[in-house]
């Protein structure tokens, strides 16, 4: 959003993301009509049923006239017709299920008739191509020679006449225009893409790959970070410090023990981001693959990280362990790597080379904010005092993040201000309705017991108003429920 701000295109990309919006409101409106539809079948198997129960029985068993309804029979065959219309109800809802079903069911059968792509075996072509693992010479991990990679195996290459080499001890940036193909160039080289031609060679015997979305499962940040293997303390350490862990983790209650949440909820993107970068550096891989993991953290934090791990005394140095990142934020530490591979909108491989061998005839680089030297010294960037309150998220004991329990209490009771932020944006007249029908078919759908008790103890010869007043009201409760989600999904929310 400070990007757009800064260009002055809020109102371009607003309108655009109108329209949009309202393209997919406009195609998905046969699935919220469909919706209301399944509901209203719902409601009317539990409204409707114990209706027509009642007039088929005053119409066969009694005479309005003369009789009025005994209470053992009707209770007992309403209480046996409510069971009957939850199951109705519940087979309604099931039909929604079942189609999802069958969707879920063809993409497991396009899945399972898919060609197995075999990545640690040697595939000879007819035109002599082929993905291999083999030890090479010297200190290459990874090989590619002209390869051409591409998702699935059918349709256009993403990736075409890929060659360059990745060796120990070596970092690698990946930059290039957005959507050229960055992110698949390093599920390429981890396997994930398929090699449609040329040649891939791996020798690195232990890959660490972090993605732009970090993973983190519900647990502690220690087995987030280690998992369940044996922990060995001092390296733990060493890497908490050097992916700037440190200090966050002692501001927390429970320490490496606090539980993240589901999806790393208990934590901000930058402190998951970094928990992430910490699991692939605590494996010690033989070669590491970072997809854009610095971009969400503050210029002096990125600095830093990347001075610890990457730079000339970094720990990944120590390891010998080659590296390939996408996207060098920020931009000014691009001059510290080794080699940079500068990627086409067409998926080819426009420069690669040092920063200072490429600077002067790559236009990307020549546009963008990166500096004319490589003047990144190899210690840790300094923090101004000023400045370390606020270089990173922490979490105070005021507001401990230990489980994910009293977060959800606390999310439970709701907030006012974004109950009325809602009611404001559909409209307060249109909540006025919503909330009107919604009371019409509470009262409509309860009313009508009340109503059988007063029946079943007054005098005969009223018999027939009570039994049309309790029709209406049944109708009347299937109408209201129809037109409270109807309005809501159909003219409220868009």
């Amino acid at each position: 959003m400070r990007q757009l701000k800064m260009f002055g295109i809020e109102a371009t990309i607003g309108e655009k993301t109108h329209r949009f919006r309202k393209m997919e409101l406009d195609a998905s409106k046969p699935f919220r009509l469909l919706i209301v539809g399944v509901n209203v079948l719902d409601a009317s198997a539990t409204a409707l049923a114990p209706a027509v129960t009642i007039i088929l029985y005053t119409v066969t068993r009694m005479n309005l006239a003369t009789e009025v309804p005994k209470p053992d029979e009707i209770f007992t065959s309403l209480s046996l017709i409510a069971l009957l219309a939850s199951s109705v109800a519940l087979l309604s809802l099931a039909l929604t299920k079942f189609t999802s079903g069958i969707g879920s069911f063809d993409r497991i059968q396009d899945y399972l008739f898919a060609e197995i792509n075999s990545g640690d075996s040697i595939h000879i072509h007819p035109n002599d191509m082929a993905m291999e693992l083999a030890a090479l010479p010297g200190s290459e991990l990874v090989r590619v020679q002209g390869g051409s990679f591409r998702y699935g195996n059918d349709g256009d290459c993403q990736l075409n006449n890929m060659t360059f080499t990745v060796n120990r001890g070596e970092v690698v940036a990946v930059v290039g225009p957005l959507g050229c193909g960055k992110s698949s160039l390093l599920k390429a080289v981890l396997g994930e893409v398929s090699c449609a031609g040329g040649r891939l060679s791996m020798h690195a015997t232990s890959v660490a790959y972090c993605q732009q979305t970090p993973y983190m499962f519900n647990g502690t940040i220690k087995n987030n970070i280690t998992g369940d293997v044996h922990v060995d303390a001092s390296w733990l350490e060493k890497v908490l410090f050097s992916c700037d862990l440190t200090s966050d983790i002692e501001n927390l209650p429970t320490s490496l023990d606090t539980v993240v949440g589901a999806s790393g909820l208990q934590l901000s993107g930058g402190q998951k981001q970094r928990v992430a970068l910490a699991r692939a550096v605590y494996a010690k891989p033989q070669l590491l693959l970072l997809d854009d993991v610095l971009t969400a953290l503050d210029t002096i934090t990125a600095s830093r990280i990347f001075q610890r791990l990457f730079g000339p005394t970094g720990v990944i140095r120590q390891l010998q362990a080659g590296i390939m990142i996408v996207r060098v934020a920020p931009d000014q530490l691009l001059a510290a790597t080794n080699k940079v591979i500068v990627l086409s909108e067409k998926g080819h491989i426009d420069a690669e080379g040092s920063y200072t061998d490429i600077l002067a005839t790559c236009p990307l680089l020549q546009n963008s904010s990166l500096p004319k030297d490589r003047s990144e010294s190899s210690e840790d960037v300094p923090v101004p005092d000023s400045e370390k309150q606020t270089a990173r998220p922490r979490a105070t004991k005021a507001s401990p993040v230990t489980t994910i329990s009293t977060t959800a209490k606390s999310r439970s009771s709701g907030d006012l201000t974004l109950y009325s932020y809602y009611i404001n944006s559909i409209g307060r007249l249109s909540f006025a309705f919503i909330l009107g029908f919604s009371i019409l078919y509470v009262v409509s759908l309860v009313f009508p017991q009340v109503l059988l008790s007063w029946w079943s103890g007054s005098l005969p010869g009223r018999g027939l108003t009570y039994l049309v007043t309790y029709t209406v009201l049944s109708i009347l409760s299937v109408i209201a429920i129809g037109l409270s989600i109807g309005y809501f999904f159909v003219w409220a929310v868009p």
